[in-house]
């Protein structure tokens, strides 16, 4: 009657009761989740929660004992709890708890790290049967928690825990064998998994392994790769085919981020050093994949025309031969008959090959075979790889026979407008006389007819290169051929995978290449304005890979190489001369294009992973492309690429010659120590004596992220030095009276001084931000430096701030302009219209500097070493500057104490005749 009540926590009505341990981190709380789980042996839409929970805690106490208590692991592998797993996976209703079977697996093998205990799990081969078990993979959650857990797997593969995975007796491996099923899954992120595991078993040290894979994959997997990187080849083909709008520019970007992704999985397993798996797969890529679609695709279309060409040059040869027989048989030679015959029939022959060529139609476009075989070379290093891919696309010859025979094809004289034949029959004849090989007195005329065809189709392959890098040959052509082209040859020449001697490396080639470059950059400038065709990117690369041909290779120009690249420079000239003009925005263009030029170059890998250049150059910003990479749109933008070009060709001028640009950037600060215009820098320390300063109250405008925290208001002083352009903010020395420090620096060009409406002691100041090396390619518009509003101590203070910087600012530019003007050569008389007094200011400037004896800069007596003292000008010299030397200036002394305040009237105003302030400047 009152005997103990048993505890209600039967499982589903069991007669047997299980007691609960109230510590879920012990080995009685996994000695009662094995007791749930033996209750539960089926599964039924009843218990699958409670299955699900037993083996999330499960897992749970497997991690804590691999750190605290050894024995669970014991009790784990002495009931051997992996075949309950497999036993509720091969059941019927085995669905409902499979995510979280393969989610406990995934958990375990993550986070336990003692190698006895991966043993533990690893025995009794339970882990290949659950790995070879057959999910329903239709469910994404399944086939996502199956592929991370043998991606997990494959994370733990090294020389002592291979045995466990693969059966050398058997010749079994389900880990490899069922990841690979998966390489070509419809998810990306399922087929990125499979790359890793694959790479993860590429790297096990383990030669019995090595040969099974290598068995395994010769018959599936990698030809399934070059397969389905083909398949991506025929896609783009097809989607820049039908996407002359730029509507289908999303696609266009992923199927060619797939395909990078490839060519870097190609990568890494040639950078695994496994030498037979990389010879398997050089051959399968070359056989399968590059030489039947790359290479053939990007010499069929010249192939066609050298063939006709060669057809021409035959049936010339032939009519020749017939007239010599013809006149040896009148004089009683009696033979050459059989030789005419003998070359009638082998001209038959070749213009029936021509013919079967001509009617072949390439698998994909010329323009992008040598776009995809860029990015192999840029992404791939393997040496026989990229070897042999050269070798395809350039003859097969030493450097020194190349030499030899382009000795009689000299670019520099060959003149488009000249029949092609006359070139075919030179270089037939060079190729006639070349005794390099042996020569067969016993050949037939067919015979040696295909031995010098089979000879000009390799020296025709180097054609190839320079056929892309015509201009383009109507109006509605692109550069798209010649901006590929350009970016295949440097990134052939910085492949570390190929040795230096090699054809592009041969100083022919280099000559031939510098010839067309300085062709095609002529060329880029002096076509029309209205209707360019070659887009800045085309000619920048140009440059680039014409400097590391001169420069880079040690090599020097001709005097005829040079007078075409001055020719062309001086075109660049011409053409801004005519877009010239004398306001804000063009010094603002020509200064953003230097830098842009100057401090972010092009760089090829990053340029080639844009898919819009595949498409047709786009005329308009409303695509997004930037201003280099299509063709500009508008009179603006027509004048930045006039500026483009011209910065372009006199950087490359300087570069060649191996010199620096003594004007560019303009007007620019020197830095030597001891100059008069060494710039100011923040912290330096200043002279203050004598100087003209307007003191006033800084108050900064709050940031965008935080618009409600406002910074405090400063007191500072604003010196304005038209010489060095540049305004500063100074707060007292606390320890040298008359001495300051740089608290701000901005530049007098790029400053902005508005006048508040409601205060006439206010000025509304902004400092902005010109770039610089940190500043994206095309990142505008950029944060101010400063935005802040000054106020004075008076009216008369805040216009004497505000003429200083209007004029400061009005003369910099001003001095700028007439620097552009000298670096395009127009005379003396433009160049004092755009710049009034500049000769004269000019003239004073140079007496100065001769009659100066002791810098500005003066030696530090403070005891950082870091700290410079600088004299700051006077009024007089920075006003009398803005307006020439007919200026009237006030200049009453001030001096600087530290209760930062005046001691006089403020000075430095302008003013006109009669001693009135002008009324532009008051108001």
């Amino acid at each position: 009657m009152f005997g103990r009540q048993a505890p209600r926590n039967s499982l589903f009505g069991s007669p047997s009761q299980l007691w609960k341990p109230k510590n879920p981190h012990s080995l009685e709380y996994l000695k009662y989740l094995y007791g749930v789980l033996c209750k539960n042996q089926t599964v039924t839409e009843q218990n699958s929660s409670l299955l699900v929970e037993a083996l999330r805690s499960m897992s749970e106490i497997l991690i804590w004992g691999d750190q605290n208590d050894d024995t669970v692991f014991d009790f784990f592998l002495e009931k051997s709890l992996l075949s309950f797993f497999l036993s509720y996976m091969k059941q019927k209703s085995g669905g409902y708890i499979c995510v979280q079977l393969l989610q406990t697996l995934n958990i375990l093998f993550e986070n336990i790290s003692k190698e006895a205990s991966i043993y533990y799990l690893l025995s009794n081969n339970h882990v290949n049967s659950i790995i070879s078990h057959r999910f329903d993979f239709s469910d994404e959650e399944v086939m996502a928690y199956y592929i991370s857990f043998l991606k997990t797997l494959s994370l733990k593969l090294n020389r002592h825990t291979i045995h466990f995975f693969y059966n050398e007796h058997a010749r079994e491996f389900p880990l490899y064998t069922e990841a690979v099923n998966f390489f070509n899954h419809s998810e990306s992120m399922v087929r990125i998994a499979v790359r890793t595991i694959t790479l993860n078993v590429f790297r096990v040290d383990d030669k019995a392994l090595i040969t099974f894979v290598c068995d395994t994959t010769a018959v599936g997997y990698f030809p399934e790769l070059a397969a389905c990187i083909g398949k991506r080849s025929f896609e783009l083909d097809s989607c820049v085919r039908n996407d002359a709008e730029h509507s289908n520019r999303g696609r266009l970007a992923d199927l060619l981020c797939e395909h990078v992704d490839y060519l870097h999985y190609i990568s890494d397993i040639f950078r695994l050093g496994v030498e037979p798996l990389s010879d398997l797969l050089t051959d399968l890529l070359l056989q399968s994949l590059f030489n039947p679609i790359h290479i053939r695709s990007l010499l069929a279309s010249a192939q066609e025309q050298y063939q006709l060409r060669l057809h021409q040059l035959r049936r010339r040869q032939q009519q020749r031969r017939v007239e010599l027989a013809a006149a040896n048989a009148s004089s009683g030679g009696g033979v050459g008959g059989g030789s005419a015959g003998a070359a009638a029939d082998a001209s038959a022959t070749a213009t029936k090959t021509a013919a079967a060529s001509a009617t072949a139609s390439p698998p994909i476009s010329s323009n992008l075979a040598l776009y995809l075989l860029t990015h192999v070379f840029l992404a791939v290093q393997h040496p026989p790889l990229v070897r042999q891919l050269l070798t395809a696309v350039l003859p097969e010859c030493s450097p020194d026979k190349i030499d030899v025979e382009c000795d009689n094809y000299d670019d520099d004289t060959d003149n488009e407008d000249n029949d092609l034949v006359d070139a075919d029959e030179d270089q037939a004849a060079a190729l006639n006389s070349d005794s390099t090989g042996p020569v067969d007195l016993n050949a037939t005329d067919e015979q040696k007819l295909l031995r010098r065809q089979r000879r000009l189709n390799q020296r025709r392959q180097l054609d190839v290169l320079l056929e892309f890098l015509k201009p383009p040959p109507s109006a509605v052509a692109t550069d798209s051929a010649a901006l590929f082209c350009l970016s295949f040859v440097l990134a052939v020449r910085r492949n570390t995978g190929l040795a230096k001697p090699s054809a592009l490396h041969s100083p022919c080639c280099a000559r031939l290449l510098c010839s067309r470059l300085m062709r095609l950059l002529a060329y880029a400038c002096c076509e029309p304005r209205a209707t360019p065709r070659i887009r800045p990117v085309t000619a920048e690369l140009a440059a680039q890979l014409l400097s590391d041909l001169v420069v880079g290779d040690c090599r020097t120009l001709t005097d005829g190489q040079w007078a075409m690249l001055e020719g062309a420079r001086e075109d660049s000239a011409l053409s801004l001369r005519e877009c010239f003009r004398n306001e804000d925005l063009f010094l603002d263009q020509f200064e953003d294009e230097w830098r842009c030029l100057e401090l972010a170059p092009v760089n090829v890998e990053q340029l080639m992973m844009e898919s819009s250049l595949l498409l047709a150059p786009a005329g308009t910003p409303l695509t997004g492309i930037e201003f280099d990479r299509r063709l500009p749109c508008g009179e603006a933008e027509r004048v930045r690429r006039s500026i483009r070009m011209f910065l372009l060709l006199r950087r490359l001028c300087y570069g060649l010659r191996r010199e620096q640009d003594p004007d560019l950037p303009l007007l620019s600060v020197s830095t030597i120590e001891g100059s008069n215009n060494a710039p100011i820098r923040l912290g330096d320390s200043l002279d203050l004596n004598n100087s003209d300063l307007i003191g006033c109250r800084v108050e900064r405008s709050g940031s965008a992220g935080a618009a409600s925290v406002k910074p405090p208001a400063e007191r500072r002083f604003l010196a304005v030095d038209a010489s060095r352009h540049q305004a500063v903010l100074v707060e007292p020395d606390a320890k040298r009276l008359g001495w300051g420090v740089a608290r701000f620096i901005g530049e007098l060009q790029y400053a902005e001084a508005v006048a508040d409406r409601e205060d006439s002691r206010s000025l509304h100041v902004a400092f902005h931000n010109p770039g610089g090396p940190t500043v994206p390619r095309g990142a505008v518009p950029r944060p101010p430096l400063l935005t802040a509003k000054f106020v004075f101590d008076d009216h008369i203070r805040c216009m004497a701030a505000k003429q200083r910087l209007i004029k400061g600012r009005q003369l910099v530019r001003t001095e700028k302009m007439a620097a552009i003007g000298r670096l395009l050569e127009f005379p003396d008389s433009v160049i004092d219209a755009i710049s009034p007094g500049h000769s004269a200011r000019k003239a004073v400037q140079r007496q100065r500097a001769s009659a100066s004896i002791s810098p500005s800069r003066l030696l530090s007596t403070s005891t950082s070493a870091s700290t410079s003292n600088i004299r700051l000008p006077t009024a007089e010299s920075v006003v009398g500057a803005a307006d020439g030397p007919a200026a009237v200036v006030v200049q009453q002394p001030a001096t600087l104490s530290s209760s930062n305040k005046y001691s006089s009237s403020p000075s430095g105003l302008d003013l006109g005749e009669g001693g009135e302030l002008d009324s532009s400047q008051s108001q």
